[in-house]
């Protein structure tokens, strides 16, 4: 393997290297050199103990220094630098009651969770690979480090990183190590929202977001206290673009799961909620088929989403929505109306008129209406000769 290393990442490798000190690149990007990518993490692993790490460079963080990591910044370079450990026992299903310095670094690999993950590397020594993590990446497998239940009791975000690299990667989860994912599934009831929702949408986002509709899945969203009703996804689910907005918006229709308790458990941030629940209004809506119901949707929907949104219908529900995906570019491109503020007739003028309070609101709704089929009519005679023709309410 001829990983890609930046001058930074090697200045780092010399630095423990003329310190006498043993150091390896470890984790992701150890497996995606061996699978041929470029990796966008560094990890190193080493014998020194954090402050000695933070006295061999000028520039570090004390990022984790409890479990013995501190970044290193290095000549552009940025990598995540931790201590060889060994962990031992649980205290909240996520981290470990116990962490160790001073293991060799076949002890600090066996506590990591796959093989996959579970290899080290460095220029001129070569692979480090005791528990066959290369072997697996040719076979295409995500197999637990050791005993399965054993990992998945440590760390139950495991159970959901299992599926997430099995997606990313276009794998399959080892059967020991599936059967016992499935077992561990319950203690998801303690992980954060968020780390559920890093997670998911990672999966979501993949290349095989089929994954996320896997029917023993069911078993995470019961523990979070989401229960999902996932359907057979369409074949078109794959073509839905990979934005995390997008991918959701198709998992929670296809899955029916409540937008409201699904938001605030995962504690999604507001922008991307809005927007998720924009596009499922799209999708659960109407067929969207001519200018005027295309324009009363662009008032609560942007025009962005509302075309993302046609074309999530088209790939999950068979429609054909090219034309109304023309018609709304259209709409744009001329600048018809489509909200209150695009109407010429303004409030102050409808207050010269003698509309106000309610009725204003009621003038103003009524034009709107009107020149979404009509988008010529607006100019401010126009608007004024169509309410003289048809008053909306009583004047004050």
């Amino acid at each position: 393997m001829n990983l890609p290393l930046s001058d930074g990442v090697r200045e780092m490798l010399a630095v423990f290297g003329r310190a006498g000190i043993e150091a390896w690149l470890v984790g992701g990007c150890v497996r995606d050199g061996l699978l041929g990518r470029t990796p966008n993490d560094i990890d190193i692993a080493t014998a020194a103990t954090p402050d000695q790490v933070q006295a061999l460079f000028a520039k570090t963080a004390p990022t984790g220094v409890q479990y013995g990591t501190v970044t290193v910044f290095c000549g552009g370079a940025q990598a995540e630098v931790t201590t060889f450990r060994s962990e031992s026992g649980t205290r909240d299903t996520r981290h470990p009651a116990r962490v160790v310095f001073g293991a060799s670094l076949r002890d600090d690999l066996a506590r990591r969770d796959f093989t996959i993950n579970a290899m080290a590397w460095y220029p001129e020594r070569g692979l480090y690979d005791p528990f066959g993590g290369e072997a697996d990446l040719k076979a295409g497998l995500v197999r637990a480090v050791g005993e399965p239940c054993l990992r998945f009791a440590e760390d139950a975000l495991r159970v959901l990183r299992a599926y997430r690299f099995a997606a990313q990667l276009g794998f399959t989860v080892e059967p020991r190590t599936r059967a016992a994912a499935v077992e561990a599934m319950p203690l998801a009831a303690a992980l954060s929202g968020e780390r559920v929702r890093e997670e998911w949408e990672k999966l979501l986002c993949s290349p095989c977001p089929v994954l996320a509709f896997l029917p023993e899945l069911a078993g995470v969203w019961c523990a979070v206290g989401l229960p999902v009703k996932p359907m057979r996804p369409p074949a078109g689910l794959a073509d839905v673009p990979a934005r995390a907005a997008q991918r959701w918006a198709a998992f929670v229709f296809l899955s029916r799961v409540d937008t409201g308790r699904l938001f605030a458990r995962l504690h999604f941030a507001n922008r991307l909620a809005d927007e998720v629940r924009a596009l499922v209004g799209v999708l659960s809506g109407a067929p969207l088929a001519d200018a005027p119901t295309l324009k009363a949707v662009l008032e609560r929907v942007p025009p962005g989403v509302l075309d993302d949104g046609l074309l999530l219908r088209g790939l999950l529900l068979g429609e054909r929505t090219e034309a109304a995906r023309v018609l709304l570019a259209g709409i744009l491109e001329r600048g018809e109306p489509y909200r209150v503020e695009h109407l010429t007739l303004r409030g102050g003028e409808l207050a010269e008129l003698g509309f106000s309070g309610t009725a204003c609101g009621q003038a103003q709704r009524a034009l709107l209406h009107y020149v979404r089929f009509h988008p010529e009519q607006n100019t401010q005679d126009r608007l004024r000769a169509y309410l003289l023709r048809h008053p909306p309410g009583q004047k004050p």
